[in-house]
């Protein structure tokens, strides 16, 4: 916490890098699947809805 509450840095070695990098790229990865279906969940539902409306 003392990170992000006092605003430290971070000092990665290229060896620490090669093992995170891959990890966080998968996590973004996974994470912009999971907004794209909520997104296309509730665009679903928005249609529908304005045809029953209709």
């Amino acid at each position: 916490m003392a990170i992000l509450d006092n605003g430290k840095d971070l000092y990665f070695h290229a060896d620490d890098l090669r093992e995170r990098l891959p990890k966080y790229a998968a996590y973004r990865a996974e994470r912009e699947e999971e907004q794209m279906a909520e997104y296309q969940a509730a665009m679903q539902k928005y249609f529908e809805d304005q045809e029953n409306a209709a």
